[in-house]
């Protein structure tokens, strides 16, 4: 309107404008995701899992720990028999 297009200051002002927010929306997007990603990979400390057990060693267990349930009876039986 009141020049051609690219020769006016307003337009130099307006493209400033345009690349200062398309450089400063990244800049305030990622500093945050980004320090709480290193703080967690920082002070996370692996906890240590229980080795799973697999069915042979599920059958196992459940055996050992029948076994012993039958011997504490047993033997509380012959006690109060005694």
């Amino acid at each position: 309107m009141w020049g051609t297009y690219g020769n006016t200051s307003q337009d130099n002002i307006q493209l400033g404008f345009f690349i200062a927010a398309i450089v400063s929306i990244p800049l305030m997007l990622l500093p945050k995701p980004l320090y709480e990603i290193y703080c967690n990979k920082k002070h996370h400390q692996p906890e240590k899992q229980e080795k799973l057990m697999s069915e042979d060693n599920m059958a196992e267990d459940l055996a050992r720990r029948s076994s012993a349930i039958d011997s504490e009876i047993s033997r509380s039986v012959a006690s109060a028999e005694e």
